[in-house]
């Protein structure tokens, strides 16, 4: 048996471990969309197809992460299978190539990202009580953007040399998730239900956890308005993605160690900087209110992306505000779960955040790859800036409603 703050310290280093292990997998990931269109040519269609495929794969993470709400005596195995079922394929870059195989591994790696999510949140929340978990969180993954500067400098000019070294990266990357699973793989849990033959067995129901979503939905309006909030600034976002390395390579014409400085150095540096002053910030306002802030960051991000086309350092500026805003998101998104849970599981609540993510992802980066086709790349960043501030305005308007209701009752 371990005491709580022995579960505190050994959950406080894998978050760690796992923030270091896992930054050559996700800095690497951050530049695919770029490496497609730069070295493998992609055309409009590879990178919208990369883009929607990231997030609508997470929906049948849902029904992977399904299988832990009210079983604690899952959590293990599904987070473990899914962390190593996600680096696995990384392993197969220096045999096998090509476009479809990179949009392949790349949304494969996103769903069993998010499948590990909901367990994961759960395992953090037994271990770490609530006025530890919001800033050990922050802390640690801030730790994993002082990696992504270093390697700016390592893997672009790497890349340069020859285009098809991104394999070799993406190996190494991949043995490194793998090392993080092992490590992952000795963390105690501090189940509160020990005994697990106890817990209910019930029957693969292929629809039950979308009914449970959608009733949990209605029953909870803060959640919904929290939801419909990352829903259309998400929407925004997502809409965006596949433009991205189409407005860097095609019009501003930048090279790999421009890009990386850009979303290595630049955006890292944001996420760095900010993430312990939203971690400070989320123990003072509610998870509504700083949603609708950081929801502001995005769109100032896609407003300032436009001006790049003067002069290179708005394309940095641009990237600082987008990993200030990504590290609220990061936190919001992760610990809404436990926070809107209070004492139930939170498997569910985060869930529902991973197949939202889907709906909007299989939309909106399809619309954005056909809307390139007939207005300006800059045109589409401004419409991403629209839905971002009203989903600030939607947020914070319901917010003070909902506020006022809990006071009146």
């Amino acid at each position: 048996m371990f005491t709580k703050d022995e579960y505190v310290k050994k959950t406080k280093w894998a978050l760690i471990w796992s923030a270091i292990l896992n930054a050559p997998l996700f800095s690497m990931y951050s530049l695919t969309i770029f490496i497609l269109r730069k070295d493998l040519k992609a055309t409009v269609f590879h990178l919208a197809l990369l883009t929607m495929l990231r997030p609508t794969m997470a929906f049948i993470s849902y029904y992977w992460s399904s299988y832990v709400f009210n079983r604690e005596d899952k959590l293990r195995a599904n987070f473990l299978g899914a962390s190593f079922l996600g680096c696995f394929l990384f392993l197969l870059f220096p045999f096998v190539s090509g476009i479809w195989f990179v949009i392949f591994t790349s949304a494969i790696f996103m769903l069993f990202y998010r499948a590990k999510t909901p367990a994961w949140m759960e395992i953090v929340k037994l271990n770490i009580e609530k006025e530890k978990r919001e800033k050990l969180y922050a802390f640690s993954t801030s730790i994993a953007y002082f990696v992504g500067p270093v390697l700016a400098f390592i893997f672009p000019p790497i890349l340069a040399q020859n285009t098809n070294m991104y394999k070799n990266l993406f190996f190494i990357a991949g043995v490194f998730g793998l090392l993080n699973v092992l490590i992952l793989s000795k963390l105690p849990i501090n189940f509160k239900n020990k005994n697990f033959e106890n817990l209910k067995k019930e029957k693969i129901q292929f629809l039950k956890p979308l009914k449970e979503g959608f009733s949990l939905l209605k029953s909870r309006p803060d959640f919904f308005v929290f939801q419909l909030g990352y829903m259309l600034a998400g929407f925004g976002l997502m809409l965006i993605q596949p433009i991205i390395a189409i407005f860097c390579v095609d019009k501003l014409n930048i090279s790999h160690f421009e890009f990386a400085i850009a979303i290595l150095i630049f955006k890292d540096m944001g996420f760095v900087i900010s993430s312990p002053i939203w971690g400070r910030l989320f123990t003072k306002f509610s998870v509504l209110k700083l949603s609708a802030y950081m929801f502001v960051f995005f769109a100032l991000f896609m407003i300032t992306i436009t001006f790049s086309v003067f002069n290179i350092l708005w394309l940095y500026i641009a990237f600082l505000l987008y990993g200030i805003a990504s590290s609220g998101s990061h936190l919001l998104w992760n610990l809404s779960g436990p926070i809107f849970a209070g004492n139930e599981n939170s498997s569910k609540y985060t869930s529902i955040n991973v197949v939202m993510t889907a709906i909007r992802g299989s939309i909106a980066p399809t619309l954005g790859s056909l809307l390139v086709l007939f207005i300006p790349e800059i045109s589409i960043f401004l419409i991403g800036a629209v839905f971002c501030l009203f989903s600030f305005y939607i947020v914070l308007k319901n917010q003070n409603v909902l506020v006022q209701a809990n006071k009146n009752n």
